[in-house]
């Protein structure tokens, strides 16, 4: 079996990449399952509840127990091509404290695929119109108003993503890596998931699909209430190459 890893931050398009993946009869994708919600099939919350004994494994000897249940995620499909998407918040020490999947990655051998969004105001942008939402994903337009965006502290949150990017980038560097863009899948799916397909080894003469809309408009004035505001902000950073006028 080819297994992979999914990685990049939220609202970064790892979701729509997993869905048009998933699509693939030869491909097997699940989701975010180190996502502190139980009660979802082979998510890591509801398999470590299931016994008395994981759930004193899960805070006396978590790394053996991660390795278990990774163990049983993959032994739920018969699949030749299996993977699941991770975020950079899950792999942290904290809150999540699961580091250790990418120890197991390492040793299985695992391909990694590793998805940025350029546009990180974007990015800051979907998560705080879906917070507000409460609209994460989903299969028809969402009607919304214009968003105000904080800007105290906005450029020091560019920075940190990007410095979180970079470490990603350097922590992945010893793995077989694929590394693709938000922009670039939106653009052409078609063509950025074949390749992906033919990187994990499977038949590229797929026609891959996602019922999944996009909610957030292209230009950024016509979602961010006070746009003037950022601009005036990121116009003399480096961060000037996300505003609508480059």
């Amino acid at each position: 079996m080819t297994r992979f890893l999914i990685i990049g931050t939220q609202r970064s398009g790892s979701t729509l990449l997993r869905r048009y993946l998933d699509s693939h009869p030869g491909i097997r994708c699940g989701g975010e399952i180190f996502v502190m919600r139980g009660g979802q099939p082979q998510v890591y919350d509801t398999w470590r509840r299931s016994t008395a004994k994981r759930r004193t494994g899960h805070w006396l000897g978590r790394k053996n127990q991660v390795y278990q249940y990774l163990d049983f995620f993959f032994s739920q499909s018969d699949a030749h091509i299996m993977g699941f998407k991770i975020l950079y918040s899950h792999l942290r020490r904290l809150p999540y404290r699961y580091p250790m999947v990418m120890d197991y990655a390492q040793t299985g051998g695992f391909k990694i695929i590793h998805i940025q969004r350029r546009n990180a105001l974007k990015t800051i942008l979907s998560r705080t119109r879906a917070i507000r939402s409460r609209t994460f994903h989903s299969r028809s337009t969402v009607a919304e108003d214009k968003t105000t965006l904080p800007t105290v502290g906005l450029v020091s949150q560019l920075e940190r993503m990007d410095a979180e990017h970079r470490l990603w980038c350097d922590r992945t560097r010893s793995f077989d890596t694929h590394n693709i863009t938000y922009e670039d899948l939106s653009r052409d799916a078609q063509s950025v998931c074949t390749d992906v397909a033919t990187f994990l080894g499977a038949a590229g003469d797929h026609t891959f699909s996602t019922e999944l809309v996009k909610l957030t408009p292209d230009r950024l004035s016509d979602a961010i209430e006070n746009y003037e505001q950022v601009h005036a902000l990121l116009k003399d950073t480096r961060f000037a190459f996300m505003l609508d006028d480059n």
